[in-house]
């Protein structure tokens, strides 16, 4: 097993299958945003979410005065382990297939992804490769034209605009049709999101040390999804508002300290919008994001294999070409966490 480097040679063999705002995407990139389009909200999700939201704040505060610890240790776990489901399985795995999953780590990434919440495999990585493809454009599910709360949240309480159904259908998702565990995962979703997702969750705490029924619910299941979904939009909404762009000043998309700390390394975003197909965030510091460290780990343990990444003469030659001006050619963002000399991939 190693990692695939890629290079000027065979760069556009790889990010065809799932492009980001480059030049020769531009041009898929029309029209633009209309913003006398006004969405259709759907009051049902409006509810449905300020609900979830206050019970989480209450969540919050049972937490801290009337809840077990390990209720709040056990939330926690599950959180981490339902973000990685979605941004290492149902991101870097299935929508840009950065990797290559064995059987076993397959399973467990559509357990923790359907332990998420956030629908089946197959619906997010359409809309994630459509966001790609038509990244700030009505195109877009989750335009970031159109500010701050709907790119975040707003876009999930509203019917989509006509063109993600109409550019949707040009999605290449066969790959994904051909896998039994997703298909099987997008047939038998509901039952097992109400298994996974809530009911497990939630019943572990009473089980184990008897932890009330009401509280665990509050904070295994409300307070924890609330928290997962929230980290998830924030690289939707701040990775593309605030923030350097130094790899390509032609999108939206921005590098996020913020973002990332509470994404688990996902927020260094204009790199990954100028390269999705690359295995690894190009994380500051010496050993990147959590996230990325999890993959390496399960790299080393023969879980996942094939890890694809730009080379650095990609990645330099990009950013001097279109690129704000603000990157340090010397400087961390630019370096791989973890592959180096001293880690094997063989």
């Amino acid at each position: 097993m190693a990692v695939k480097v890629l290079s000027d040679e065979n760069e556009n063999e790889v990010s065809s299958d799932c492009e980001g705002c480059s030049e020769e995407n531009s041009k898929l990139q029309k029209p633009a945003t209309d913003m006398s389009y006004k969405h259709v909200i759907v009051y049902k999700l409006v509810f449905t979410f300020l609900a979830l939201h206050i019970l989480a704040v209450y969540g919050i505060y049972v937490s801290i005065t009337k809840a077990h610890l390990y209720t709040t240790l056990w939330a926690a776990a599950v959180a981490l382990a339902s973000s990685q489901g979605i941004l290492l399985g149902a991101h870097r795995g299935y929508t840009h297939r950065a990797f290559k999953m064995t059987l076993p780590i397959e399973i467990i990434f559509i357990i923790f992804q359907t332990m998420s919440g956030q629908n089946h495999i197959y619906w997010w990585a359409r809309d994630h490769r459509l966001h790609h493809k038509c990244c700030d454009t009505d195109a877009d599910p989750y335009n970031a034209s159109r500010g701050f709360f709907f790119s975040h949240i707003g876009w999930l309480l509203s019917r989509k605009h006509p063109m993600v159904a109409e550019k949707g259908k040009s999605i290449d998702m066969s790959d994904l049709e051909a896998n039994k565990l997703v298909m099987f995962q997008r047939r038998y979703f509901i039952p097992m999101f109400l298994l996974i997702c809530i009911f497990i969750p939630s019943v572990v705490p009473v089980h184990f040390w008897n932890e009330s029924l009401w509280n665990s619910v509050l904070i295994s299941f409300v307070l924890r999804y609330v928290m997962v979904l929230n980290m998830t939009w924030c690289v939707n909404s701040i990775a593309h508002m605030y923030g350097t762009r130094e790899f390509d000043k032609r999108i939206s998309a921005r590098q996020s300290f913020f973002s990332n700390v509470v994404s688990l390394g996902e927020g260094w975003h204009n790199y990954h919008h100028s390269f999705p197909w690359d295995h690894a965030y190009p994380e500051f510091g010496r050993f990147g994001g959590l996230s990325t460290q999890f993959l390496y780990l399960l790299h080393r343990l023969g879980m996942v294999y094939d890890l694809k990444r730009a080379s650095q003469k990609v990645v330099q030659g990009h950013s001097r070409k279109y690129g704000d001006g603000t990157l340090d050619p010397g400087f961390a963002t630019v370096r791989k966490p973890s592959i180096t000399d001293s880690t094997q991939f063989s």
